[in-house]
């Protein structure tokens, strides 16, 4: 819910209730859960408030040429509490004009309402950082609209990072380490790069695709495509993080996992080391997850569906490859823990 209030010197302050605020509100419990932000007549951010905790919503950070930053009103108890019982449930989508007199709320909006005309008060921002994300549809982006249970693990990767980062997910369905360049993706990417910003790098799943405009041999073109990602990263003061393609659910009698991969997850291991590059194993930790999880269970982090339950699916669908969002939340967990243990200085910008 979304909720314009015009002030009458010509500001805005926006307040946001959304679901992804509740990912970064535990300690408050699951009901304390808002943002706000307050903008200047010509859409510039006027202040900031004194919490460090807020998000930055990427499906709406360019709305009428500005950068749209939900500052977080809540968790930093005892700043501010907003109780989410408190607030009206009229609007559920879109936006709409409220009374605030005798609200909850009001407390925290004035507070960032004091803030414009106090000179003196300075905030302590972090430096703003890009990740960027290249790969296949396994990380891709996907529509989040009722018809598609399909999800990319790369889509939720924003939701664990403080706010002063931003999550780029530039990965494609279908793409490959030789595709994705040829098509002048990485091009653009390059155009926007800038020193102190991240790329992680995971392709495999259509390198072993047999057409021409995909394939690449393990330890030789596909090798020589990863290491010119990374070079190229670097050389603009970038850091390039490499990840080996997540596993795909094909189990055999002895309820072990068929590698479906060959040696393409060995030649990124192989790379990272040579290039001293940060390795996110995602090959090795997917495969441990979906044994620990079983045969059974293990289709639940799938996108299977039965007749019926999706439009897109009518006839249902039984994918071994692709996530629904369950199996993307838990690939981009286990994509967090290798960043944890393996990129510390990545890490530091994660949310608790």
């Amino acid at each position: 819910m979304i909720i314009d209030l015009n002030l009458s010197w010509g500001f805005v302050l926006e307040l946001c209730v959304c679901e992804a605020c509740r990912l970064h509100s535990k300690g408050a419990g699951a009901s304390s859960v808002a943002s706000l932000s307050v903008w200047g007549p010509r859409g510039t951010p006027a202040s900031k408030s004194p919490c460090d905790q807020s998000f930055v919503d990427n499906a709406a950070r360019q709305k009428g040429g500005r950068k749209n930053v939900k500052l977080c009103a809540v968790i930093c108890e005892p700043r501010f509490v907003v109780p989410l019982a408190n607030i009206g449930s009229s609007t559920l989508y879109g936006k709409s004009k409220v009374s605030m007199q005798n609200h909850p709320l009001w407390n925290a909006i004035a507070i960032l309402v004091a803030l414009l005309f106090v000179p003196s008060f300075s905030v302590a921002s972090a430096q703003e950082t890009t990740i960027f994300m290249i790969g296949d549809s396994t990380m891709a982006d996907k529509p989040v609209i009722p018809e598609n249970p399909e999800r990319g693990w790369g889509q939720l990767l924003q939701l664990y990072f403080h706010s002063h980062v931003t999550v780029d997910n530039r990965a494609v369905n279908g793409r490959s380490s030789k595709s994705f360049r040829a098509e002048g993706r990485w091009d653009r990417i390059l155009e926007r790069l800038q020193p102190g910003d991240w790329v992680i790098i995971q392709f495999g799943h259509n390198d072993e695709k047999s057409d021409e405009a995909r394939h690449t041999d393990p330890f030789g073109s596909y090798t020589d495509n990863l290491r010119r990602y990374a070079l190229e990263t670097r050389e603009r003061g970038a850091q390039p993080v490499l990840a080996t393609p997540v596993v795909r659910r094909n189990f055999n009698q002895d309820g072990g996992l068929q590698p479906t991969h060959g040696d393409y997850p060995e030649a990124v291991r192989r790379l990272a080391n040579e290039l001293q590059v940060p390795l996110l194993d995602m090959t090795s930790r997917s495969r441990e997850l979906l044994i620990q999880l079983g045969e059974e269970r293990s289709e639940r982090l799938f996108n299977w569906t039965t007749p019926g339950e999706y439009a897109r699916f009518p006839k249902g669908n039984s994918d071994n490859t692709h996530f629904n969002a369950l199996g993307a939340t838990r690939m981009c967990d286990l994509a967090v823990a290798e960043i944890k243990k393996h990129v510390t200085e990545l890490a530091t910008h994660l949310r608790d």
